[in-house]
């Protein structure tokens, strides 16, 4: 059984390892240009005290702890979803050193999901100043899915790969686009090489999963994502997807255990007869989907719209069950001759 995207299409996937929302990349751009910076930061406050005097080096050092304070400021608003508060302390911090790229950095991906236009303007000119940044690469590459040029992104994170092999989320972006495009081979292998980077990152172990769900190997997804929910429990989508892998691999009792832990009793009902659906199994879909009806507080309009697809499925499938019959077919010599034919 092919499982398509659009058959998955009830489940919430995390295939995008950094939300456009908060700019937060399950530890991708932002721990390693944090890494990054901190030891150019002092390599460079070795080179100013070589160069000038203790005071003008200790106020410059100063000038810059009060730019990293606002940038680590900035960052725990945008985490806690502070996103205008988060803006405004990176704002400061880029007034407090308008040479340095970090600030605009995190201003630009702030503005990716609402303004993918504005961030890709202030990437490109963050570009000038920093060529060789696979961060930047990495950021117009979002602004090019966000506009849905595909192709664009897909040479933009090509060219972070090569500007820092280490980076895993160009990896992970990359494998989201090959999914995208139906090429789960080519998706895995980039998730795999980026966890190899990261082995901790469950958004990488997710998305590898939900790829091998798109392939047709529920067995492998099933190993990804129980890795996955091992580091982030309690994940809703990630659950989803571990719930419809065990469905998958035979296992309905703890795909429902799966679904239930985050989405309630009805909703597991709900989402294991999908899982039957999938596997053309109608008659046990119908089972599950007329039991989340019984539980308060299901989108009933949900469950009546499943159960009508799999009364309709179970009723093709029915129809299509080959039957058998004989009949006397009258024949103008003197044998009689017994016909059969398949019922309808």
């Amino acid at each position: 059984m092919k499982v398509s995207r659009t058959k998955l299409g009830w489940l919430r996937f995390a295939l995008i390892a950094c939300s456009l929302a908060t700019s937060s990349c399950a530890g991708g751009w932002l721990s390693f240009v944090q890494s990054d910076a901190g030891a150019m930061l002092d390599h460079w406050r070795s080179d100013i005290a070589q160069r000038r005097s203790a005071e003008e080096a200790e106020q410059l050092a100063k000038r810059v702890s009060t730019v990293e304070e606002l940038l680590a400021q900035g960052d725990q608003f945008r985490d806690d979803g502070e996103l205008a508060d988060a803006l405004f302390s990176y704002v400061r911090a880029h007034h407090g050193e308008a040479e340095r790229v970090e600030p605009g950095e995190r201003i630009a991906f702030l503005h990716l999901r609402d303004e993918p236009r504005r961030a890709e303007a202030i990437f490109e000119v963050l570009l000038e100043r920093d060529p060789y940044s696979a961060t930047l690469r990495t950021g117009l590459a979002l602004t090019a899915l966000a506009e849905g040029e595909i192709e664009r992104a897909r040479i933009e994170l090509d060219e972070a790969i090569a500007l820092d092999p280490g980076a895993p989320t160009p990896r992970v972006l990359l494998g989201v686009i090959l999914d995208r495009l139906d090429d789960h081979e080519g998706a895995q292998e980039m998730y795999r090489a980026a966890n190899a980077l990261r082995p901790e990152d469950w958004v990488i172990l997710n998305n590898l999963g939900v790829s091998y769900l798109l392939s047709n190997d529920p067995e492998s997804a099933e190993a990804a994502l129980q890795k996955a929910a091992t580091l982030r429990p309690g994940d809703a989508a990630l659950r989803n997807n571990l719930g419809l892998a065990l469905g998958l691999v035979g296992r309905p009792s703890e795909a429902f255990e799966q679904f239930a832990l985050v989405a309630g009793e009805a909703q597991a009902h709900n989402n294991l007869g999908w899982v039957y659906y999938l596997q053309g199994e109608y008659t046990l879909a119908l089972e599950q989907f007329e039991a989340a009806l019984d539980v308060k507080g299901e989108a009933v309009l949900t469950v009546l719209r499943n159960i009508e697809l799999a009364r309709a499925a179970l009723a093709q499938q029915e129809a299509e069950v080959p039957e058998i019959g004989f009949e006397a077919t009258p024949v103008e010599s003197e044998e009689a001759e017994l016909g059969a034919q398949a019922a309808r």
